[in-house]
């Protein structure tokens, strides 16, 4: 999206920003408003190169006022942001840009005052994702149709950017108008979004000295000068008007006859006075809100020259006041010098207050594990203490009366209430037995034979990790079997009931022996022996039989039983209807380790 501005100025060309103080923002409606409708319904008219859609994601060549792209259904690739601002419902002006150049904004300003400084600007973002690299955006702004200042690619790093520039009205102008136009090629990208439209007026830093809050003493009080400085040289002939606020900066008013760089503050009555000025370059300008700028606030505070304060501390405490260290209750008086040099009276009433000796309860809670610090004490019931109460545990203030993450250990407790009663007392956090998992000493086994593994715990077990991918038990693990197909050293990681964690190991050792027996002969006679031909093997040290195959001698399959568990090679191949004679077999066995070997040999059937 692009911005183009037109306004009648002076030759003045530059790009810079106002480095002085702004005034107030002359095109009110540059913030696009809030709502809670997501879109704005009705058309702003202030686009006449783009027409206005109420459909998300606006096509190109047109524009949308939203408070939330990413509440849209669709949003292209866009960036799913609100306006720029701190308000939730605060709206933007989110623009597809067409293929030619087009005028997103244009809005005359009238009013304004001759040979003064304004400043626009405006907040942009590149709505395409960084990486994009896409067309990027680039925006003119115009003044009365003479391009004045240009943007340049606006970037894809998803920030929103400020871009503008200061111009000066000339002599006899009060009026400008202002344009935003793309000065990017339509295609893929050149897609933005438009905040906070500011034309301000741009004056002297102007400030009030001296600084800070002014502290003043009623007694014996003198005027109190304050004194306008001006930092800057835009305005030529500066007219300076004092205002004060009776609201705490609410609302302002001009103080009659205050017209110098020099106020003198005037009321020994103690309060809070809040003061400004207004600045122009002539008296016209500062009574137009077009043409001036504003200092800072400046405070005066009056302080009393008499204090009344009345207080309680417990029994056995002592009060400062002044010189003296009070014990007793009564009504004392005595004068002060503050640290502004104010001379007051300061009235005490003092009442001393028994110590109702303050008593708690304490909830405890230690350690979940032995290497945790989740132990944690807090009161019950106080019983006999003045709120508001204060909680320390080893000298140091809670934010509350319960103290977390403690370790083992001996604590002291302290509560003290509002008038200073103590009650203190010495916790014990204590930490738990440590979580203990232990494994049964090590195996040595061979190839297809069983392990079982026992384990032993202090505390119930919730579940267990093992280290092997052969061991798929998380709950009930003990006694955990299976077959170990290599040697390994298998870890268990155990957690408790509580959520402690232990550790143990075993180490297996695996002999690697295939075992296979494949007879030379059979004799299918159903006499009850060797009435079938087989491989015998111990399970599981074979996984499967991929191939079990057997061929006459002219290499004809006869017999095929390929893709199974020795198991169910218990019966094997039982002649079929073949004659005696010559047989060969190619048998392919998987073991528990995924080695495959071949077998092939011959064999005599006999009838």
């Amino acid at each position: 999206m692009t911005v183009c501005l037109s306004l009648s100025i002076s030759e003045n060309t530059s790009a810079q920003t106002c480095d002085g103080y702004l005034g107030e923002n002359i095109y009110t409606a540059g913030d696009f408003g809030s709502g809670t409708d997501n879109i704005v319904q009705s058309d702003p008219n202030i686009a006449p190169g783009y027409t206005y859609t109420t459909n998300p994601p606006p096509p190109d060549g047109t524009y949308i006022i939203t408070n939330d792209i990413k509440k849209w259904s669709n949003s292209y690739d866009w960036l799913k942001i609100q306006d720029n601002s701190s308000d939730p419902n605060g709206y933007m002006m989110v623009v597809n840009a067409s293929y030619d150049p087009g005028l997103f904004f244009i809005q005359e300003v009238k009013g304004l005052c001759e040979n003064t400084l304004y400043e626009f600007s405006l907040d942009l973002i590149n709505v395409i994702p960084p990486g994009g690299n896409l067309i990027k955006p680039k925006i003119k702004f115009l003044i009365n149709d003479i391009e004045r200042y240009n943007t340049g690619d606006v970037p894809e790093d998803a920030k929103w950017h400020t871009y503008g520039f200061t111009f000066s009205t000339v002599p006899g102008q009060t009026s400008v108008i202002l344009k935003l136009e793309n000065d990017a090629p339509g295609g893929y990208g050149n897609d933005l979004a438009i905040d906070n439209i500011s034309f301000r007026p741009c004056g002297p830093k102007a400030t009030v000295t001296p600084k800070g809050v002014s502290k003043v003493c009623s007694e014996n009080f003198t005027p109190h000068k304050l004194e306008a400085e001006l930092d800057g040289n835009q305005y030529a002939t500066p007219f300076i008007q004092w205002q004060q606020s009776l609201n705490r900066g609410y609302s302002w008013s001009d103080i009659p006859d205050s017209t110098g760089f020099t106020f003198h503050h005037n009321n020994s009555k103690r309060n809070f006075y809040y003061y400004r000025y207004i600045v122009g370059n002539s008296e016209d300008h500062v009574r137009n809100s077009k043409c001036r700028v504003t200092s800072n606030t400046k405070i005066v505070e009056v302080l009393p020259t008499y204090f009344s304060k009345a207080d309680t501390i417990c029994k056995g405490l002592s009060y400062s006041f002044g010189k003296h260290e009070i014990t007793q209750s009564g009504t004392y008086i005595d004068s002060f010098t503050s640290a502004y040099g104010c001379d007051s009276i300061v009235l005490l009433e003092l009442y001393v207050d028994e110590d109702r000796s303050i008593k708690s309860r304490f909830t405890i809670t230690h350690p979940t594990c032995d290497y945790l610090t989740d132990g944690s004490i807090d009161t019950g019931l106080v019983l006999n203490g003045i709120t508001p109460l204060t909680y320390y545990l080893n000298g140091v203030q809670g934010k509350s009366s319960k103290f977390i993450d403690l370790g083992p250990g001996d604590y002291t407790y302290q509560i003290v209430d509002r008038i200073g009663c103590e009650f203190d007392t010495t916790l014990s956090i204590v930490n738990p037995q440590p979580f203990v998992i232990e494994v049964e000493p090590d195996w040595s086994i061979k190839l297809g034979q069983k392990v079982t593994i026992i384990t032993s715990s202090n505390y119930p077990v919730k579940s267990y990790i093992w280290s092997s991918p052969e061991v798929s038990c998380i709950e009930d693990c003990s006694p955990l079997t299976f077959y170990p197909s290599k040697s390994m050293t298998l870890e268990l990681n155990a957690t408790s009931d509580k959520g402690c964690e232990a550790y143990d190991k075993v180490r297996i050792e695996v002999e690697i022996v295939r075992s296979i027996f494949i007879p030379t002969a059979f004799s299918p006679n159903e006499d009850g022996f060797n009435d079938f031909f087989k491989a015998s093997t111990v399970y599981p040290q074979v996984k499967s039989f991929d191939k079990f195959e057997i061929y006459n001698r002219w290499g004809q399959l006869v017999f095929n039983a390929n893709g199974l568990s020795p198991l169910e090679l218990q019966d094997g191949w039982d002649g079929g209807e073949v004659p005696a004679g010559i047989y060969m077999y190619h048998i392919t066995a998987r073991f528990l380790d995924d080695v495959i070997l071949n077998y092939r040999g011959t064999l005599h059937l006999m009838r």
